[in-house]
């Protein structure tokens, strides 16, 4: 029986059939058998091994802090926008400051307890620090100003979404919350220096120091 079916490459490949073949067109199949062998021998899990260029999609890494190894550009905290009070001279001035809230805090705002912040705010730690340098987020007051140890703060609170993730649902990155229990009840002065006096001392029994 005649095989009558169509099949290029065979007749690509007879001798006698390649006199017929216009020249560019059998250097073109030939160039297009090179390519095919070279893809056959592609490790398929190593693409940059391609022998033809091909543009590679790199992703921006993640920065790591030099004071904090464990922590990196892209880890989630919380920032809090507080009222608090500076006293100087006799008088209190009210300030605004922003400061880092670890994840047990946020929870226990959640449940609604009276507290000095009117608004909190999800973001990663590249949006606050700049090497060592700190950024004010978008949708802070320009007069706010970012509270005392900042740095240290920052690092420990976001060590805590780290261990629990769950607490990041509650205010999403590149979200903000205002519904808190505002109260300024109980004002948070800043610079208050407590004196202890002799009323303070605990009191102990007159044989506590005695060798029995």
């Amino acid at each position: 029986m005649i095989d009558t079916s169509y099949n290029s490459t065979r007749y690509l490949m007879d001798t006698s059939a390649q006199r017929r073949i216009p020249e560019k067109l059998l250097s073109l199949y030939k160039s297009i058998q090179v390519s095919s062998r070279q893809l056959d021998r592609i490790p398929r899990d190593k693409t940059t091994q391609l022998p033809f260029p091909q543009e590679k999609i790199l992703m921006p890494a993640a920065l790591s802090y030099s004071n904090a190894p464990d922590l990196a550009s892209d880890d989630y905290v919380v920032l809090g926008l507080a009222t608090c009070f500076l006293k100087a001279d006799g008088e209190v001035t009210q300030v605004e400051v922003i400061e880092p809230i670890p994840s047990a805090a946020i929870e226990a705002l959640f449940k609604g307890i009276p507290t000095s912040y009117k608004m909190a705010v999800g973001v990663t730690l590249g949006q606050v620090l700049d090497g060592e340098n700190l950024k004010k987020p978008a949708g802070f007051p320009e007069d706010a100003h970012f509270g005392d140890d900042f740095l240290l703060r920052i690092f420990s609170a976001a060590r805590t979404y780290k261990r629990k993730e769950t607490a990041k649902s509650l205010i999403p990155e590149g979200t903000s919350y205002t519904e808190f229990k505002y109260s300024l009840e109980r004002k948070r002065v800043l610079n208050t220096v407590r004196v202890v006096t002799n009323e303070d001392n605990v009191k102990q029994h007159s044989h506590t120091h005695k060798v029995l």
